[in-house]
């Protein structure tokens, strides 16, 4: 444990005993805490809690100054799961020359299934850790933006509010039995909007998506009678990150 400027920082492995599975993670604490405890979630993994230079972030110092706790983790093939710390672009094959997606899913979990536990299991830690109590928020931006709509989809009450970049992503988009977001029957069923849509009636914000991209997951808040709690960003790409922030700390 140290100090990074004036917040004090846990550096360690986050423990799922259910599973025998270990996440490093990072926790940054506040001087003075607002209840809200916001896991961040990149492509990156936690480094994306910093900056270049080794300052914490522009957006992750304002929820820490704000009185948040902030939880960074390395999901499955992430920072340090991976040698050089390099992104996964594709994920490994199983042994058989003849490979199927029937086989190969109807034995193994895909990548973007193994990640999604991951968040999870940080989650479970948030509510029930050393911060236990807290309201527990999730943000997905870089591209992690479904991660967070399927970990809603399964944790219900659980997350307290989400931010949801979705950067207009599609599983029916994905082709390749490789791609690390490959997702058997992740379309079937309304595709990321269908999942955000389970979500409800949680406070979610979301951005990447047009009015009728989104007309799915609205009937369903509509029909939990908690279209207030939907909130579509429809700001510009510089915005986003201020709006994101400025939304979750609005909601303490």
């Amino acid at each position: 444990k140290n100090t990074r400027g004036a917040w004090p920082e846990a550096a360690g492995l986050l423990w799922n005993k259910t599973y025998q599975e270990m996440l490093p993670a990072i926790l940054i604490e506040p001087q003075k805490s607002n209840g809200q405890s916001v896991i961040w979630l990149s492509r990156t993994g936690k480094s994306a809690l910093y900056a270049a230079d080794g300052s914490l972030a522009p957006e992750v110092k304002k929820l820490v100054e704000a009185g948040a706790a902030v939880l960074g983790v390395d999901l499955l093939y992430q920072g340090e799961f991976v040698a050089g710390r390099r992104p996964l672009t594709r994920t490994p094959r199983v042994e058989n020359p003849r490979e199927a997606a029937a086989y190969t899913f109807g034995y193994n979990d895909a990548v973007f299934v193994q990640r999604v536990h991951d968040v999870l299991s940080a989650v479970k830690f948030a509510q029930s850790g050393p911060r236990a109590g807290a309201r527990v928020s999730v943000v997905g931006l870089d591209r992690a933006g479904p991660w967070v709509a399927a970990a809603r989809a399964q944790a219900g009450g659980m997350i307290d509010r989400a931010v949801v970049d979705t950067g207009g992503f599609r599983f029916g988009k994905v082709l390749d039995l490789q791609d690390p977001d490959f997702l058997p029957g992740g379309a079937k069923y309304g595709d990321l909007p269908g999942m955000l849509a389970m979500g409800a009636p949680a406070k979610v914000w979301v951005a990447g998506e047009t009015e009728e991209g989104l007309a799915l997951t609205k009937a369903q808040y509509r029909a939990a009678n908690a279209e207030k709690q939907l909130t579509r960003f429809d700001g510009s790409a510089a915005q986003l990150r201020d709006a994101a922030m400025a939304w979750l700390l609005a909601a303490n």
